[in-house]
């Protein structure tokens, strides 16, 4: 599940969010975002039918980007820079669409061109999330706190900060980022997602499930809130609710892995007998490795699991086989499993 932003989410919000008026350092009035008192004068600006036409393929990439066509959304983003070179948005997207595609490098220099006049604190948030999706944590908690320092009237700063600190297993240090931006903005259904997130790998169970309530009522149907709120169940030892959240969440998302061999492992070995169902168990865990090309370590035990429930212990062994011809997992494998 995501703590911090994706990258289609970071598209949509940036703009709305951080573009807004905040109140100035000394809580005096209202300044508007990058353009703070003793702030540079804004370099020559190109004729507004060129900023029109920059701003409105820059919004367009942006909309290809969250469909997932980057290729596209590049071009018009290289576009709008050639447009309107000035504006910070122009570059943002463009940096988005090399986020988009991994090339994080290209995407780190094209944000650092957005200069003084992006809406505080975009050009730290994204910083932040690339740093983190390379693993440099240190750096990546800088830039939250540079965020949160800019700007703590919009809960993504602490969002930010809080994706760090779940990277770094402080889910103390997590939950206290998390609640500030659930109390920035209360209705904010990421915010509570996060929170819950953290709680439930802090082992606060019931902290964890009414936060995922709280998202839920904000954002029904919400598939990371559902499979969290279940997988609390599940550590908790309620098993027969453990299942009726996985079932639950596969009526929303009918082919999620991620539900599907949990909900597997449950119907395999359940304490209860009555909440036992084998064959059901098979073709869940099967499922679920086929979507996950056979790689994953804890979908094929979840279906050694569910074989050796339904009597065929040579398909056991033969998926016991295939675990131990895949590569040791990772530190960051075994973070994801929480």
């Amino acid at each position: 599940m995501l703590s911090a932003p994706c990258l289609s989410c970071a598209v949509v919000f940036a703009w709305a969010v951080l573009s807004q008026p905040v109140p100035d350092a000394a809580g005096a009035g209202l300044a508007p975002a990058g353009q703070q008192k003793g702030a540079p004068a804004p370099p020559a600006q190109p004729d507004e039918v060129a900023r029109r036409e920059a701003g409105r393929k820059a919004a367009e990439a942006a909309r290809l980007i969250e469909r997932g066509d980057w290729k596209q959304a590049r071009q018009l983003a290289r576009e709008a820079v050639e447009a309107d070179p000035t504006s910070a948005e122009t570059h943002y997207v463009l940096g988005m669409s090399y986020e988009a595609a991994g090339e994080l490098e290209a995407a780190e220099a094209e944000y650092k061109k957005m200069g003084p006049f992006a809406p505080e604190p975009l050009l730290e948030l994204s910083l932040a999330r690339l740093y983190l999706r390379q693993g440099r944590l240190e750096e990546a908690e800088q830039q939250s706190r540079r965020a949160v320092e800019k700007n703590r009237w919009v809960p993504q700063p602490f969002l930010s900060l809080g994706a760090v600190a779940m990277r770094k297993k402080d889910y103390s240090a997590a939950i206290d980022a998390f609640a500030k931006a659930v109390e920035v903005a209360p209705g904010d259904w990421n915010a509570r997602l996060s929170l819950a997130d953290a709680y439930r790998n802090a082992d606060h169970w019931d902290e964890a499930l009414t936060e995922y309530s709280e998202a839920l009522a904000r954002k029904p149907d919400l598939i990371e809130a559902l499979l969290g709120k279940a997988q609390t169940w599940e550590r908790m030892g309620r098993a027969a609710e453990a299942i009726a959240g996985y079932e639950r969440t596969l009526e929303a998302a009918p082919g999620l892995a991620a539900a599907q061999f949990r909900l597997a492992r449950l119907y395999a070995t359940a304490a209860d007998p009555a909440l036992r169902k084998p064959q059901r168990a098979v073709e869940l865990a099967k499922a679920a490795a086929e979507t996950t090309d056979w790689k994953n370590r804890e979908v094929l035990d979840a279906l050694a699991r569910a074989y050796d429930a339904a009597g065929d212990p040579a398909q056991a062994q033969q998926t016991r086989e295939r675990i131990k011809q895949l590569p040791a997992p990772s530190p960051r494998d075994t973070e994801k499993r929480r």
